[in-house]
């Protein structure tokens, strides 16, 4: 999801386009030079607008499925992030622990607006592996059907 159309030409997700399919889902709120620029790269670009000038996760969901594709990586922020686990919308997930630290009232949240208030809500992760990666640690499992 790049809402805005903005990733960036010399990162690894461009510049391996010409190697792997490559979807980008963005909304109407991209310019369209950036939608071209990216198409110049062999990029696929789809908008699917939802609310707000956001992307409408279901939508692409659907998009995706209708390419006949069974797998997507995302790699969202705190509101995407809890759209997804909110809506239960993954089979696994990946989190990445680095050694820093912020805080503080109006600290950004890993996962948002996800509607689990209470431990007893939370979903469960099974199958659980962790990889070391220099001063990071990544955790990697299944959620819990």
């Amino acid at each position: 999801f790049d809402t805005r159309a903005r990733t960036p030409l010399n990162s690894k997700i461009v510049k391996t386009s010409d190697e792997v399919k490559t979807v980008i889902f963005h909304s109407d709120r991209a310019r369209r030079e950036d939608i071209e620029r990216l198409r110049g790269k062999n990029i696929e670009t789809v908008d699917i607008s939802g609310v707000e000038g956001g992307i409408d996760i279901a939508k692409v969901i659907k998009e995706v499925g209708r390419m006949g594709l069974t797998s997507i990586l995302v790699e969202g922020g705190a509101r995407v992030i809890g759209y997804i686990v909110g809506n239960a919308l993954f089979d696994k997930v990946y989190i990445t622990i680095s050694p820093i630290l912020i805080g503080g009232r109006k600290a950004p949240a890993p996962v948002i607006n996800a509607g689990i208030k209470e431990l007893t809500e939370a979903l469960r992760i099974d199958k659980v592996r962790y990889l070391f990666k220099g001063d990071d640690i990544i955790i990697s499992g299944y959620r819990q059907v």
